[in-house]
């Protein structure tokens, strides 16, 4: 559609004057950055105006484009090297529905079909020219940018401009990009320039002739007493440039403080500095934090590692949602072996947390989700926590009321690791935790900012290292990708989650997310996973896998080695999952805080066994009793050889021999 047909002409007209002003690209690029001139209270205006047409379309900036590709670049479906754009939804908890939203180089414009970015997601669309507009494919534009500078804008599905994805581009070499930095927040962006490493799908780099240096600290993260001077220097001095840093935990910026001299530590604080240069982009951040000690917790010392996590605030992690805060790791150290916050730490780290559990929420001693972060941006950093292999989500498991022996969990789960089927990787810790906005309090186990001994665990998570399946990315939806790998969960539903329904079970989405999963790129991929109906005319697809398995269960033909289950299921993994959770007399096993897998082009499987806090004889009452395979305590717990599925696998003589079998070779 020609631009003069959409927008309306006065409004078309009105935004070019104020976005796309004639500026020869070799005067772009002679300027700084941050020296061309804007309207700023008139943009901070309009900009609030037209939020009230589509506050979605807010959290959506452009980010990097790359109008020249050359034999370094990126390749699309087709493995030809594309220019591209890339959209960067800034929310961390909200989707964006783009469907009609419009993108323009000011002659012609291409309307987006349905599809969303997901939260804090790095869309690339090609500018192409192949027009292609399939949900469940690359998007490419029918227009090719000008590689002499030009400007491309985006419109959401009401024709109002989305104010923050207005790039006027000047002349690009081959193999570079141009783009903005993540802390610029403007209407007509001042944090500009030329990345010699462009990173489409993901945050922009900081490498490169184009981007300024690094900051080099006096001290790195640390436990303190009193004060502590901390200096900041560049990593490699450049005349011209300066370090602007910030103390509240924001990234910096070029109106941040401006370093002038040592920083006065006398709280738990974290610095954050990047140095900034004239026709430069500002470097990449760095973020260090330091732990002030009260005096009654100096001389603490363990046999086991300690971690401390501080909110560096005066309450207590949220119930629901990610939490900004941090985290220093000491671990056992010569010359007696003991942890120390003398020593230097292992492992320090933005994090972000919340507490998880359902009927443990109100503990005094809570759970934890724990997620590193890197130093400069919101994207994961993987630890070898503890020992474990790398990775960047955790579970801080905390043995309280139900497990007194603290090492149900890690029992059940090195059972499992033992037969050869994977389960989270544990080790323990003593953990502080400084909820207070003061200094790291001990007084005594029982008080102060002392939550005692964790079970540090491996999150449930795709990797070579934990659940091993292929990633399914989003337009994995051919008739092989779109079977795997896949992670689901008999459980209660997350926040925001509406879980799906199949087989006769209700379930909730893991691994894609259910916000990832219901999006129109992966609808080939939720067809195939949890359609629980028969083909129609409306809808000819074939049943679900789910549903199909379920389906051959319940026929008579069950037991036939084709037309039966087995095509679909895992015997050998499903007989060890239910073995572990008989024999730790799990009684809330199979039917909660249970999960099952699907590699790409194999069969289904429960699994990995999780949450073994009500077994083993626990504090709960209905695990006491080893004599019967069905607790007489109401609600009774897990009816393991009858619950739902279960029951009919074991009417199958051959599963139930190898049953038996596997459990003569184990015991």
């Amino acid at each position: 559609m020609p631009v003069d047909e959409w927008p309306a002409p006065a409004l078309r007209n009105s935004m070019t004057t104020l976005f796309c002003p004639i500026r020869p690209a070799a005067v772009l690029a002679s300027v700084p950055s941050w020296a061309i001139p804007t309207p700023v209270r008139l943009l901070a205006a309009l900009a609030a105006f037209f939020s009230l047409f589509g506050p979605a379309s807010a959290q959506l900036r452009f980010t990097e484009i790359q109008v020249v590709p050359g034999v370094a670049s990126a390749q699309d479906e087709d493995a030809t090297s594309q220019p591209w754009v890339e959209i960067w939804n800034a929310s961390q908890t909200a989707k964006v529905v783009m469907n009609n939203y419009k993108l323009t180089d000011g002659v012609t414009t291409w309307t987006f079909p349905p599809a969303d970015i997901m939260p804090d997601e790095h869309m690339i669309v090609w500018l192409s020219g192949k027009n292609r507009r399939v949900s469940t494919a690359p998007l490419h534009t029918d227009f090719i940018p000008n590689p002499a500078g030009g400007s491309i804008s985006l419109f959401n599905a009401a024709a109002t401009p989305v104010l923050q994805a207005q790039f006027n581009y000047p002349a690009q070499a081959a193999d570079v990009s141009w783009g903005r930095d993540a802390s610029d927040t403007l209407v007509t962006p001042v944090l500009t320039g030329f990345y010699a490493v462009p990173t489409p799908n993901a945050p922009n780099s900081y490498e490169g002739a184009g981007v300024a240096g690094r900051v080099a600290y006096s001290h790195t993260s640390r436990a303190f007493t009193g004060s502590l001077e901390v200096s900041l220097s560049q990593a490699t001095p450049v005349d011209g440039a300066e370090i602007r840093y910030t103390t509240n935990r924001s990234l910096p910026n070029e109106t941040s403080t401006l370093y002038a001299g040592p920083i006065t530590v006398s709280a738990t604080t974290m610095i954050r500095a990047r140095v900034f240069h004239a026709g430069k982009l500002p470097g990449e951040t760095s973020s260090q934090a330091f732990l002030l000690l009260n005096t009654n917790a100096e001389s603490f010392s363990s046999a086991l590692p300690i971690v401390v996590i501080t909110n560096f605030l005066t309450s207590q992690p949220p119930n629901d949602g990610d939490q900004a805060a941090y985290m220093w790791v000491w671990e056992p150290a010569a010359p007696d072996n003991r942890s120390r916050f003398s020593n230097p730490p292992t492992i320090t780290s933005r994090i972000v947390v919340d507490k998880r559990g359902s009927s443990t929420l109100g503990n005094a001693k809570f759970n934890l989700n724990v997620e590193t972060r890197l130093p400069w941006n919101e994207e994961q950093q993987q630890y070898a926590l503890l020992g474990m292999p790398m990775e960047s989500d955790w579970v801080f498991h905390a043995p309280y009321d139900f497990d007194r022996s603290l090492i149900h969990n890690p029992l059940a789960y090195a059972l499992s690791n033992a037969v050869g089927i994977y389960a989270s990787r544990t080790r323990m810790a003593e953990v502080f935790m400084e909820v207070t906005g003061s200094s790291l309090n001990f007084p005594g186990t029982n008080t102060g900012d002392y939550y005692g001994v964790y079970n540090v665990m491996e999150k449930v998570r795709r990797n070579n290292d934990r659940v091993d399946v292929r990633k399914l990315e989003k337009y994995d939806n051919d008739t092989v990708s779109k079977t795997g790998g896949w992670i689901w969960k008999v459980d209660r539903l997350d926040s925001g989650d509406s879980g799906f329904s199949a087989g006769g079970q209700s379930f909730a989405y893991y691994y894609p997310k259910e916000i990832e999963v219901k999006s129109p790129q992966r609808d080939p991929q939720e067809q195939f996973l949890a359609k629980n109906t028969l083909p129609t005319v409306a809808n000819p697809l074939p049943a679900g896998y789910i549903k199909q398995f379920a389906d051959a269960l319940g026929k008579p033909t069950f037991t036939d080695p084709v037309l039966g289950y087995a095509p679909y299921l895992d015997v050998p993994k499903a007989i060890d999952h239910h073995l572990n959770n008989v024999w730790t007399f799990n009684v809330d096993g199979l039917r909660l805080s249970g999960y099952w897998t699907k590699e790409r082009g194999g069969k289904m499987f429960p699994g990995p066994v999780w949450d073994f806090d009500r077994a083993l004889c626990s504090t709960d009452g209905r695990d006491l009793d080893p004599k019967t395979w069905r607790s007489k305590v109401p609600d009774n717990g897990t009816d393991f050889f009858n619950y739902t599925w279960w029951n009919r696998l074991f009417r199958d003589p051959d599963f139930y021999q190898k049953y038996i079998d596997r459990w003569q070779s184990l015991r």
